[in-house]
């Protein structure tokens, strides 16, 4: 079930508002797109988040911050990259013209994304994106998404 944080008796959600700020909107600006919500409301949505990040993400490193920042869950636990590689040693590393050259001939082979994944040492998650992305298969919103019939794409 998906849930989302609203500000105060409002229907703004923070997530909404924590967009605009990482888009570089100033305060004063959000507030005019946003009449019925107030300083102190920008400020609750940002510490909501920094309240959020310290009780959630536990890190075993520093990170730095120089761009988009990507966290993985896993049955509501989150996982570092370290330890998502104990499981998968090639998760979030770029996909390469053999190895992706590897994905289509598993895939047109009949291999399935499970299979795929434990072969390619990545998560089953990372292949089907990238399965999606070849145009080998239909994204259609769900887990587990419908395959193309073999040999198309």
């Amino acid at each position: 079930m998906n849930y989302t944080i609203t500000i105060r008796d409002t229907d703004t959600k923070v997530t909404d508002i924590l967009e605009l700020i990482s888009r570089g909107y100033g305060y004063e600006q959000i507030l005019r797109m946003y009449p019925h919500l107030n300083m102190t409301d920008l400020m609750t949505a940002a510490r909501v988040a920094m309240e959020l990040i310290e009780k959630v993400v536990q890190l075993t490193d520093e990170v730095t911050v120089g761009g988009k920042l990507q966290v993985t869950a896993r049955l509501g636990q989150f996982r570092t990259l370290e330890e998502l590689r104990k499981d998968f040693p090639r998760a979030f590393e770029k996909w390469d013209t053999v190895e992706e050259t590897d994905l289509i001939t598993r895939y047109r082979d009949g291999d399935t994304i499970a299979e795929i994944a434990q072969k390619l040492q990545r998560t089953r998650g990372s292949v089907r994106l990238r399965l999606i992305k070849l145009g080998l298969i239909v994204d259609n919103g769900k887990t587990g998404a419908g395959r193309l019939p073999r040999g198309s794409g």
